[in-house]
C-alpha cells in the first residue's frame, strides 16, 4: 500500500482571509461572499483557494506556502 502524500486545503475560511489580508472578521465575510457571487455558488458554499487566489489576483502557491 503506497502512503499518500500530504497536500495543501482546499478550502479558505474567513480566519484565513484575516491572517492573508490584515482585515477584521467581517470583512473577510464578505470577500468570501464575493467571490461566491463571482463564480456563481450558492449562498452558503465553499470557497475554494483558488476561487479566492484568482479573485484576489493572488499566487496560489504563495497563499497555500501562508496557510501551512
Amino acid at each position: 500500500m503506497s502512503k499518500m502524500k500530504k497536500r495543501g486545503r482546499i478550502i479558505i475560511y474567513p480566519t484565513d482571509v484575516m491572517l492573508l489580508t490584515g482585515l477584521s472578521y467581517r470583512t473577510a465575510l464578505k470577500i468570501l461572499i464575493r467571490v461566491r457571487r463571482q463564480f456563481q455558488k450558492p449562498s452558503g458554499a465553499l470557497v475554494t483557494c483558488k476561487e479566492f487566489c484568482l479573485y484576489m489576483s493572488l499566487d496560489e502557491e504563495e497563499v497555500l506556502t501562508f496557510l501551512q
